[in-house]
């Protein structure tokens, strides 16, 4: 009903040309509307697909930092277990020295880190033989500088059982 009577309704002729512009006007609007209704509907769809392309490249992101994590933790063992390992032959290598340094008649009773290298405790038969030791510490290798400390007669049940000595080496792998 309200389009018949629209359709009654007659328009003067000199608002016709208004009439057309105003129609022309609105068909462009509409045009303008749909044709960007189209791409924003596109242009979601789009953004589906890249958040989709985001959410699977995130994840797998976030895997690869689990995976580098892990790697970091086995290279870091790695690294300790070879200084370990370093440390390990090294301080062989030095008690080897020492060991082949020991004359007869001479043993150590106790080796230990100080602040500057080792400190060696031992005994000995008698002087000359601690004279000795001093010797064959100088001709090792990675020790250095091998100084006496103290040396004393040692006497157990009033009766001598050789010297007792403590000597300091610089050098040392610590």
């Amino acid at each position: 009903m309200l389009v018949a009577r629209i359709l009654e309704v007659r328009v003067p002729e000199r608002f016709h040309s208004a009439l057309f512009a105003l129609a022309g006007a609105l068909a462009v609007v509409a045009g303008a509307w749909g044709i960007d209704a189209y791409r924003l509907r596109e242009a979601l769809r789009i953004q589906a697909v890249y958040q989709q392309h985001f959410d699977q490249a995130d994840s797998a992101l976030k895997q690869t930092d689990v995976y580098y994590g892990r790697v970091r933790t086995i290279v870091d063992l790695d690294r300790r277990v070879r200084e370990i390992a370093a440390s390990g032959d090294s301080d062989a290598r030095t008690l080897a020295e020492i060991a082949n340094g020991l004359p007869q008649h001479a043993w150590l009773t106790g080796i230990s880190h100080d602040a500057g290298g080792l400190a060696l405790d031992g005994r000995a038969k008698d002087l000359s033989v601690v004279s000795r030791v001093i010797y064959g510490l100088m001709q090792t290798r990675d020790l250095r500088s091998p100084s006496l400390v103290s040396v004393a007669a040692d006497n157990e049940h009033g009766l001598y059982a050789g010297m007792k000595y403590e000597i300091h080496v610089d050098g040392a792998a610590q």
